[in-house]
C-alpha cells in the first residue's frame, strides 16, 4: 500500500479541524436548548461561527505548509 507523503500529518490536521468545527457548531445549539434569550444564542453564534472559520483558515494554513515541506508545519498544531 502506497501513501502519499506526509499523509499521516494531513490527516491529524483534517481530524482535529472537523472535530473543532462540528463542536463550535454544536454549541450554539446547547445555548438554545437550555432555553436562553434568542440574542444570546445569535451571539454565541456568530463568536462560534468565527472561531470555526478561523479554525477552518488554520487548518488550510497546516495543510499549504505540509504541502510545502515545511517539517515544523504541525509541531504547533
Amino acid at each position: 500500500m502506497l501513501m502519499e507523503k506526509d499523509a499521516l500529518k494531513k490527516t491529524a490536521v483534517v481530524v482535529i479541524a472537523v472535530i473543532v468545527i462540528a463542536m463550535f457548531v454544536v454549541l450554539p445549539v446547547c445555548y438554545f436548548v437550555a432555553e436562553l434569550p434568542l440574542w444570546v444564542v445569535a451571539v454565541v453564534a456568530v463568536i462560534f461561527i468565527a472561531l470555526a472559520a478561523a479554525m477552518a483558515y488554520y487548518a488550510a494554513e497546516r495543510l499549504r505548509e505540509i504541502e510545502e515541506g515545511l517539517d515544523d508545519a504541525v509541531d504547533d498544531y
